[in-house]
C-alpha cells in the first residue's frame, strides 16, 4: 500500500512561499562598542556585525567618528538601522555580514 505525501509536499511548499515572501527586517539593535552592533531580525537570527570596515562614501565616512556612530538607533517605519546624519544600511546587507 502507497503511502500518501500531499501533506508533507504541501508543508514543504508552504514553508518555501513564506521564506520566499519574507521581508527581512531588523527587530532590534544595541551599539556594543568601537564599530560592533548587535543585531535581530524577524528571521529569528541575532549577533554581532562590525562595521569597521565598511564605512565608505560620502555617507558613511562621517560614521568613522565614534561619537555619531554610537547614536545608532531602530527605525521601525524602514526595519533597519539609522543614524543622525540620516545614514542606514540595507537590512540584507547587515544579515549578509552576520553570516561571514
Amino acid at each position: 500500500m502507497a503511502k500518501s505525501y500531499g501533506y508533507q509536499w504541501l508543508n514543504l511548499l508552504l514553508g518555501i512561499f513564506w521564506r520566499l515572501q519574507m521581508i527581512l527586517q531588523i527587530t532590534n539593535v544595541i551599539y556594543l562598542h568601537d564599530y560592533q552592533l548587535w543585531l535581530r531580525f524577524n528571521d529569528t537570527s541575532e549577533g554581532i556585525v562590525n562595521l569597521e570596515d565598511e564605512l565608505w562614501g560620502t555617507v558613511f565616512e562621517p560614521l568613522k567618528d565614534l561619537t555619531l556612530f554610537c547614536q545608532v538607533k531602530l527605525n521601525k517605519e524602514l526595519s533597519t538601522v539609522v543614524w543622525p546624519n540620516e545614514a542606514d544600511l540595507a537590512p540584507e546587507f547587515l544579515h549578509a555580514l552576520l553570516q561571514r
